[in-house]
């Protein structure tokens, strides 16, 4: 092993001191710092690094190029398939893709003791196919790169500096760079995952490695401050990570333009979809040989999550702060600086601009916006939203701010002739009423294998995007409805909303619902859609939504019942108020288009209501078929099933009723009102009541 690259750098031997420190004797050959920049490599590296600087590059290579765990994988994918798969149907693309797009910085790996100084099965038995007679000693990964027809597209976690320094002037880069807390988090867990990687150190043990430089590849921040450095040169593409999940569309058109494919906008919506998250865990790890799994090891997977900001849920404030630190000192005087911050908020920013754009004006619907008071925020002390919170007039609906954009888009929304909207004031019976009819509109035989599907993602919610804006959920969608997302609305943007492009991508006869009145509707809705309306004895609703608040995670609620029923009655509970809402539907009941139905009738004498439901939707359906329905979506059938959602969103920590099936039955209010609260809340409902015959349904019913 020479002391002095081809590229000048100088390789030195690890001192005592520096190996007991590192603590990572897991090759066979040690390690070596390359200087001056003191890249951390497998000792094998450096002979690897001189055969790369002689290596007869082509003028139509591409080169994928990242410190590990920064997109690469998918970047490449997007690519390949850009190259090789625009019609997504070359059968190339069954093979592996690290076989298919090769990686010149993957020979000193091999150099791992588990492996013995030898390439997994995979690697050797395309070596022998397509290198017969060739030397794997000079580097079976990058003979394969030779042996490789053109155009190639390849792959390298080493920086810039160590290749030929006119690399750029022969072919085109592409680097991807992404914020450092989530590539440390990604690549905690991939040497956590991988056989032959013996990795025993906690997440803080790690975090303080790449600190201090003691990570295999590192430093961290060299690597990706050279590619910055030259990224205005024309054979270079610097991406964000970040970009690209808050834009995957506006980034693919920034690659096709790059490396001049020319492929039109919906050959990139199938490259979207195609190189989705969702889409890449499906067809498997990205190399053979299981070498992603470990016994007992929860994250046993490459495709782990693949989003942003997951840092958040693992590190402490401590590592944070000192990462940070890290973060300013290595970045003095760069106008990288704020690139992570910039790209990671972009989301954001668009949220608000987009919430922004459609305040202070009139709503479709007619609708005036309103910011709330300084007097009137103290009042309502409900400070969880990213953007506040709204009074649209003149009901004075109470709504986060981000809600007036998407009621704009709900009311030009392209609704279909079959399409059934299930429609209520939140904890009224929605979820049981969307599984009654979901269960009759597809799935009478209780056979359908999408019934297994988390009940919310199988009938979207139109008023259910304004929530993504819960401080606790950082602004954007939770990761059951982003993966969903990712799956089905390739090309689309978030900030239009997500619920709303699922419920656009949901093939027909579509189940939606809302919690929005109808006067926030398209007028003429009923003229279109069918509707069901189920109304609720607000005592029980107040009860419910208590509970409901206090069993959401992402909702900090630490008001007592008396004080969300008096919030109730003074209208500062979100979604409030609770009256107009059901009386817009009442006045509209005998349309023949709208279906009204109290809880209280469907508790009593459900098959009844059945088949009230059954001869709305013209559904024919059997007297034995609507006792199964009645069977399957039962409160103990529905609690059985689990959770409406995905993501763990019904559970805190010392709360007994932290789960969303929580009662299901009638007059509940009476284990939690006080003789006062009843006295107080009867007044409320009288008097809004005055002169309308739903006065004594609650009481009827019940």
């Amino acid at each position: 092993m020479s002391k002095r690259l081809l590229t000048g750098h100088e390789v030195e031997e690890l001192t005592e001191e520096e190996r007991k420190a590192l603590d990572l004797d897991i090759y066979l050959h040690g390690l070596v710092r390359i200087k001056p920049d003191g890249w951390l490599y497998s000792g094998t590296a450096p002979a690897y690094l001189d055969r790369i600087y002689n290596m007869k590059f082509r003028p139509d290579d591409v080169l994928v190029a990242t410190f590990p765990k920064c997109g690469t994988t998918w970047v490449q994918e997007i690519i390949w398939t850009m190259l090789h798969n625009p019609k997504l149907d070359n059968p190339k693309a069954k093979e592996t893709l690290w076989l298919r797009s090769p990686e010149i910085s993957l020979d000193m790996m091999f150099d791992l003791k588990p492996l013995g100084g030898r390439a997994p099965e995979s690697y050797q038995e395309k070596f022998r196919e397509m290198c017969p007679g060739k030397n794997q000693e000079e580097g079976l990964a990058l003979h394969l790169v030779d042996a490789e027809p053109s155009p190639r597209l390849l792959k390298s976690h080493y920086p810039l500096t160590l290749l030929p320094k006119d690399i750029l002037d022969r072919i085109k880069v592409v680097y991807v760079a992404r914020n450092p807390k989530d590539m440390a988090v990604s690549l905690y867990h991939f040497f956590k995952m991988i056989k032959v990687f013996p990795f025993e150190c906690s997440m803080e043990e790690f975090f303080k490695s790449i600190v201090n430089n003691r990570t295999i590849y590192s430093p961290f921040w060299p690597h990706v401050k050279e590619a910055w450095g030259k990224r205005h040169h024309p054979n270079l593409l610097f991406l964000f990570y970040e970009e690209m999940k808050a834009d995957i569309m506006k980034e693919l058109g920034r690659i096709n333009e790059f490396l001049g494919v020319g492929l039109s906008q919906e050959s990139l919506e199938s490259v979207a979809q195609h190189t989705s998250f969702s889409a890449m865990k499906s067809r498997g790890e990205p190399v053979k040989d299981e070498v992603f799994e470990k016994k007992d090891d929860n994250e046993v997977k490459f495709f782990r999550k693949g989003k942003t900001g997951d840092w958040k849920n693992h590190f402490s404030p401590e590592m944070q702060k000192e990462f940070d630190q890290w973060t300013k000192e290595n970045l003095a005087g760069s106008d990288l600086s704020l690139s992570w911050a910039l790209a990671e908020h972009k989301r954001r920013r668009t949220r608000k601009i987009f919430c922004l754009a459609t305040m202070s004006k009139r709503l479709l619907s007619g609708h005036e916006v309103e910011e709330l008071t300084e007097e009137e925020r103290k009042a309502i002390g409900f400070d969880i939203f990213i953007h506040g919170l709204v009074r649209l007039k003149p009901d004075g609906w109470l709504y986060p701010g981000t809600t007036p954009a998407f009621l704009d888009r709900i009311y030009n929304m392209e609704f279909r002739p079959d399409d059934v909207l299930v429609t209520t004031f939140p904890k009224c019976g929605t979820t049981w009423v969307q599984e009654i009819i979901w269960t009759m509109m597809h799935n009478p035989k209780l056979d359908n294998p999408k019934a297994k599907e988390a009940m919310w993602l199988r009938s979207q919610d139109l008023s259910f995007d304004m929530l993504f804006d819960l401080k606790a959920w950082g602004g954007k969608p939770s990761e059951s409805y982003l993966e969903k997302f990712m799956e089905v609305c390739p090309g689309k943007n978030q900030e239009e909303g997500v619920n709303l492009l699922l419920a656009d991508a949901e093939p027909s006869p579509r189940l939606l619902k809302t919690h929005y009145p109808f006067s926030l509707l398209p007028k003429d809705i009923l003229d279109r859609v069918k509707v069901v309306y189920v109304a609720r004895n607000p005592k029980d609703m107040a009860v419910s939504l208590f509970h409901f608040f206090k069993a959401v995670k992402v909702f900090p609620y630490d008001a007592g019942m008396e004080d969300l029923f008096k919030g109730l009655m003074k209208n500062e509970t979100i979604y409030s108020p609770f009256w107009p809402h059901v009386k817009e539907a009442w006045g509209k009941r005998h349309h023949p288009n709208l279906l009204f139905l109290f809880y209280e009738e469907m508790k009593a004498d459900i098959m009844k209501e059945l088949g009230r439901i059954n001869e709305f939707l013209g559904a024919g359906m059997s007297q034995q078929s609507l006792e199964n329905v009645a069977r399957h979506t039962s409160f103990s059938a529905m609690k059985s099933r689990g959770e409406p959602i995905k993501d763990k969103v019904f559970e805190k920590e010392g709360d007994k009723d932290a789960s969303f099936f929580r009662n299901g039955t009638t007059g509940d209010w009476k284990n939690h009102f006080s003789p006062e609260m009843q006295k107080e809340f009867d007044q409320w409902t009288k008097e809004n009541l005055a002169g309308s015959d739903l006065s004594l349904s609650w009481a009827l019913a019940e």
